[in-house]
């Protein structure tokens, strides 16, 4: 949810989205895709080692550049 100041007090919806952007603009350095990867497979065996969280080379990221 996108939300603007009205100036007295209350605020007006810009935008409403159930979506999340996993752009390059938005990764941080870190393919969202690959992190959300490594969290899942690291739960299914119950792996307490924390995601290293490295950028990631745009060759190797798996998010579509378009």
């Amino acid at each position: 949810v996108d939300l603007l100041p009205d100036g007295q007090g209350d605020y007006t919806v810009l935008e409403l989205n159930g979506a999340v952007d996993f752009t390059p603009e938005y990764s941080l350095g870190v393919d969202p895709f690959a992190a959300a990867m490594w969290q899942l497979a690291r739960i299914a065996l119950g792996c307490l080692k924390p995601h290293p969280a490295r950028p990631v080379p745009p060759e190797e990221s798996v998010l579509l550049q378009g």
